[in-house]
């Protein structure tokens, strides 16, 4: 199996997660992990998606959500049309509402999701079309609050939902100490 490379992500001043869209240099990233979640919606393009030990074809509308320290990269396969291949990727901590913020009794859902979330979760049916209009809104909008309550809404929505599949079964997590992370 390919080695993983740890990426460090760094939120915009006056951020508590990121919000990126991305062109076709998106799929030129390597094989690689973070602490952030991300979830990474495939605009346009198709490809190879690599989550943990799962490799699976994506095509555009793909709706994916990692844990933290999972690797993964999504590959264009070199038939497609490259030139038009774009993703939205937001990317968030485990505690970018706080420490104890998803421990509290409301939250509970979403923390089942985040644990789940470490097999990586390709979304699908309605919930993958809301998340995916949600997404495509979050890159227009300039208010900061509204952002961060679209985010927790569309928490909210895929936690209760029930049209995902789990993608590595064997959860394959990059398992670095913090000296080799460093």
């Amino acid at each position: 199996m390919i080695k993983a490379s740890y990426e460090v992500l760094q939120p915009a001043s006056g951020h508590s997660f990121l919000v990126r869209k991305f062109g076709k240099s998106a799929f030129d990233a390597p094989y690689h992990f973070h602490e952030e979640f991300e979830l990474t919606y495939i605009v346009h393009g198709s490809g190879k998606r690599y989550v943990g030990s799962h490799m699976e074809n994506f095509s555009s509308g793909d709706l994916v959500l990692l844990g933290s320290n999972l690797p993964h990269c999504w590959k264009l396969e070199h038939d497609s049309d490259i030139e038009d291949a774009s993703a939205i990727v937001i990317q968030f901590s485990a505690n970018f509402m706080g420490e104890e913020f998803f421990s509290k009794p409301e939250m509970q859902t979403i923390k089942k999701l985040f644990q789940k979330s470490g097999s990586g979760i390709s979304f699908h049916s309605g919930v993958r079309k809301a998340i995916i209009r949600n997404m495509l809104l979050l890159t227009e909008e300039k208010s900061n609050f509204k952002m961060l309550i679209t985010l927790l809404e569309m928490l909210h929505r895929v936690a209760g939902s029930a049209e995902y599949t789990l993608l590595d079964q064997q959860r394959s997590v990059a398992e670095r100490s913090r000296t080799e992370q460093e």
